[in-house]
């Protein structure tokens, strides 16, 4: 038996830490809030959404996180590679998004860039709010050449998204504009694109990771997921792009592979505000939206936490009426499930 088998009390030790650490974090972050819906949860079961909504509004307790330490850590690799995406897109010149000027002193400029130093004319809650550019824009703005007070350092924030009248609301990625790309830098260099393919217009891009498995039976096999295309619809319809973009990056091995994802404004984005509509009427009732899942052993109800009270529901018995309620709820989206 080798003796790297062996682990010792202080290597377990250390383990253990990191685990207990990062699910402290993800305990103590700030909430997600559910008292408006997620277009990312638009494509799933909408019923689990809405218990999630009723235990906000404190109908019913909010259950415990179901993840451990290695689930934690597994997600914050998608976060990296956002990252590293993040920087590919801003150094090209094509990110539009929210800018934070990182500069500790930025407050000690006025909006003219001169100095006025620190005196009682200047608020301390002012000296601690940093510049931020593109938050007045929809779609966000370049990254700016410099701040006001002088740096180029800033910080990418998402652009935010909302619709007050549906009810919904979310962070995009990426905006991509290539309208100010310049292909200089490419001239000595081989070329794999064609600048006349470019968007021409501002476009929604989303990035996903995933595993050797989810990339081989669903990314290849069937394309991308039914819940990852109604996100990014919902948020090209909100923000009046023509298209959007899933870019899946492979865990295992970092091969790429990407999709574009149409409007589909005269279906899906139709069903959405339907079921949004049923869906915000439903809380004065505290009812629920028909189950996504013909079955309880469905993948979703396992991973769900309100499974058990979801299951208790009269609404499973009748297997006829439930069928022609889900068709009636979800539209054309069921079919592409």
């Amino acid at each position: 038996m080798s003796e790297w088998l062996f682990v010792p009390d202080e290597i377990r030790a250390i383990n253990g830490l990191v685990e207990d650490w990062v699910k402290h974090l993800e305990k103590i972050q700030r909430p997600r809030g559910y008292n408006s819906y997620h277009p990312s949860a638009m494509g799933k079961c909408l019923r689990q959404m809405q218990y999630y909504r009723y235990a906000e509004l404190g109908y019913l307790e909010m259950p415990e996180s179901q993840f451990d330490g290695r689930m934690l850590r597994l997600f914050e690799k998608g976060h990296n590679m956002q990252s590293r995406w993040e920087r590919y897109f801003t150094d090209m010149g094509v990110l539009r998004g929210i800018w934070k000027c990182n500069s500790p002193h930025c407050r000690l400029s006025d909006n003219s860039g001169k100095i006025v130093g620190v005196n009682d004319s200047i608020c301390v809650d002012d000296l601690s709010s940093p510049r931020i550019y593109g938050d007045k824009d929809k779609l966000g703005s370049f990254k700016p050449d410099r701040c006001v007070c002088g740096s180029k350092d800033f910080s990418y924030h998402e652009v935010s998204v909302k619709d007050y009248e549906l009810n919904i609301g979310g962070n995009v990625d990426f905006i991509l504009d290539f309208s100010k790309f310049s292909t200089d830098i490419f001239k000595e260099s081989c070329c794999n694109f064609d600048p006349d393919h470019l968007p021409k217009s501002p476009i929604v891009v989303d990035m996903k990771t995933c595993g050797k498995w989810s990339w081989d039976n669903q990314v290849i096999k069937n394309g991308p997921h039914l819940a990852y295309q109604v996100q990014i619809m919902i948020y090209t319809n909100l923000l009046g792009c023509e298209y959007g973009i899933i870019i899946y990056e492979n865990k295992n091995d970092s091969h790429v592979k990407a999709f574009k994802i149409p409007k589909k404004s005269d279906t899906w984005f139709e069903t959405v505000k339907k079921q949004l509509k049923m869906m915000n009427e439903m809380v004065e009732f505290k009812k629920l939206p028909p189950p996504r899942n013909l079955d309880k052993s469905d993948y979703e109800c396992s991973k769900c936490p309100f499974a058990p009270c979801c299951h208790a529901s009269k609404i499973w018995d009748s297997r006829e009426n439930l069928q022609q309620k889900r068709k009636a709820f979800y539209g054309d989206m069921l079919s592409a499930k």
